[in-house]
């Protein structure tokens, strides 16, 4: 009789502590801020300014790639993807105050917007490192805002609504540079000198000595992701 008794509570216990696991491991997963990291993005589009992207990417891959930018959902999140892990493992380290789902949800969209604007994910991921150490509330002394560092005019030009949503800002950072390898014919140093310095400064005087040494922490930045 005590024996039986004994089994039933073992099997209850059990039970216990099982429901309580799955239920604290659903309670983390979604205990993430809901206003930086999970809202979903309030402009995901391609174009820019006059047109002025889709003209650089070529119309015709427009509306195939459309599709492309649907919004990221909490379940599209938990699909496995290996890159997507591999690279969000790669941010958590760089900055660990993030936690799991923060960097897998930047993860996805540096790997998304990357892959539509075609440009190198380790790139993107490794100027948001310097930029902003992938804090979405960074702020500089001269006013640029968020992961990819962007300033007020240029994030309204890029149709940036919130440059400080994670989403938002990647998919305008990433715009803004396929539009500076564009004006630079691919000469990639120019156009990171230019996201850092300014255009306008890379077309009087070239690469500054002052961007130099952003070159090469995003050189080196990259290499870790």
């Amino acid at each position: 009789m005590h024996r039986r008794l004994y089994q039933h509570s073992s099997r209850f216990l059990s039970l216990a502590f099982a429901c309580l696991w799955i239920s604290l491991t659903i309670t983390l997963a979604y205990s993430t801020p809901r206003d930086r990291y999970l809202l979903e993005p309030s402009e995901i589009i391609p174009e820019i300014g006059e047109g002025v992207i889709i003209e650089a990417i070529g119309s015709d891959e427009e509306e195939d790639r459309e599709s492309e930018l649907s919004p990221l959902s909490q379940s599209s999140i938990q699909q496995v993807n290996p890159r997507e892990i591999t690279l969000a493992h790669a941010i958590w380290q760089y900055n660990r105050a993030l936690n799991p789902l923060q960097s897998r949800y930047l993860a996805h969209y540096i790997l998304k917007f990357s892959h539509f604007y075609e440009l190198d994910y380790r790139l993107v991921t490794g100027m948001i490192a310097v930029e902003s150490s992938f804090r979405p509330d960074a702020v500089s002394s001269s006013g640029a805002i968020g992961l990819g560092q962007l300033k007020p005019a240029t994030a309204k030009w890029l149709g940036v609504n919130n440059p400080y949503h994670p989403a938002d800002n990647i998919a305008g950072m990433t715009r803004y540079l396929k539009y500076l390898l564009n004006k630079y014919h691919g000469h990639f140093p120019r156009a990171i000198a230019a996201y850092y310095q300014g255009p306008g400064s890379v077309d009087r005087q070239g690469i500054s000595p002052q961007s130099q040494p952003y070159l090469k922490k995003v050189e080196h930045a990259m290499a870790r992701f």
